[in-house]
């Protein structure tokens, strides 16, 4: 079977989706894999799998018809030349003009994954509420003909059946990406001062202004206590700019740590991982490898995040932008040793049972008919 797998960004092919496409590659299939621009780390990585990488042009981060339809024109070209009989699509503009390709060039099975509804359907002006009607009457129409549209959390699973825009017999959910138990192989919490480690796209929604507020307040009482940060500098609307980062560095909030291909060497130097995140994610990646690595996870209780800690068990969860409830998280796994390293060891058992990526991608390749 020839089939092609339709990302977004380069990294997410092989850092979220590696291990499927190597799985569905192991098998005999003819695989391509899709993404927004070159790059060679991604195209060497998937040819050792037999795994050709395209670079297709993509616009991810706003609606813009002339940069959408060159998409959608790109993608009905490659599906028709190589002959496609099965496509995989994940993340809004890939399932929504790859199902439209798929659908024009008459593919037989189309399948879709939602790995959160991000700010795609946050309402905060009349201008945001017609953008999300139009996103939602997109995938509508780019999943009418899907195969299996495939979910990572329950509560996103529920908002596109309240709204009618998928057929209820074809959703399933998965627990998220899953996370490699090998790569990410259980580490005892370190020695030395106290370090607490956030992850993620340098924008405001995933709370890093939150984060850098609550480490004042721990810092108030245990100034030898470590706030870091690990993630791209990212351009266009609410992003943390390099003179905003510059400022808490200087200030002594935090340590910068840049961008990481590998989040293993961070994850095991830190004692607790926080995502402080208020956008509608999946199930954060970022979470899922904290918890292998056996980290208490502080996050919020937002849809996506909730769904991996368990309150008081392998983690905490706080109220969404709110630094002080986030503060308050820090400090109780600070004084209390005892609690946190029972939470370590509930991590990695919560990573082992319900999110090893075997598990996950087993249950993707049946929806898929490739099991």
């Amino acid at each position: 079977m020839r089939i092609a797998v339709i990302g977004g960004h380069p990294q997410s092919l092989t850092s979220f989706r590696g291990e499927l496409i190597r799985e569905i590659a192991s098998r005999g299939h003819q695989v391509y894999a899709l993404a927004g621009e070159e790059s060679k780390p991604t195209e060497e990585f998937l040819k050792e799998y037999g795994v050709e990488y395209v670079s297709y042009p993509i616009q991810r981060t706003q609606l813009n018809p002339f940069t959408d339809l060159t998409t959608l024109f790109f993608l009905y070209r490659f599906l028709k030349k190589n002959k496609i009989d099965l496509v995989f699509a994940y993340t809004a503009k890939p399932i929504i003009w790859g199902g439209m390709a798929a659908r024009l060039t008459g593919v037989e099975h189309f399948h879709a994954m939602i790995t959160g509804l991000g700010r795609q359907f946050i309402y905060k002006t009349q201008k945001d509420s017609l953008v999300s009607y139009l996103i939602a009457k997109l995938y509508k129409l780019s999943l009418s003909r899907a195969s299996s549209v495939i979910f990572q959390n329950e509560d996103d699973r529920q908002f596109f059946s309240d709204r009618k825009i998928v057929d209820p017999d074809i959703m399933h959910v998965v627990n998220g990406s899953g996370v490699d138990l090998q790569k990410y192989r259980h580490v005892p919490l370190p020695a030395g001062p106290i370090t607490f480690l956030s992850i993620g796209r340098l924008i405001a929604e995933k709370g890093f202004r939150d984060y850098v507020e609550a480490a004042k307040l721990v810092l108030a009482i245990h100034p030898n206590v470590r706030f870091q940060i690990v993630g791209m500098i990212e351009h266009g609307n609410s992003v943390i700019s390099k003179i905003e980062l510059d400022n808490w560095v200087s200030s002594g909030y935090i340590e910068f740590l840049g961008q990481k291909d590998n989040a293993i060497d961070v994850l095991k130097n830190c004692h607790f991982f926080v995502l402080a995140s208020y956008l509608r994610e999946g199930v954060p990646r970022t979470i899922l490898e904290a918890l292998a690595t056996g980290r208490p996870v502080i996050t919020t209780n937002t849809v996506g995040c909730r769904d991996a800690v368990t309150n008081g068990e392998n983690g905490l969860i706080t109220k969404a932008q709110n630094p002080s409830s986030l503060a308050e998280a820090m400090l109780r796994l600070i004084d209390d040793p005892n609690l946190a390293k029972q939470m370590a060891a509930n991590a990695r058992l919560t990573a082992e049972e319900k999110y090893d990526v075997k598990k996950v991608n087993n249950h993707m390749l049946k929806y898929m008919g490739l099991l």
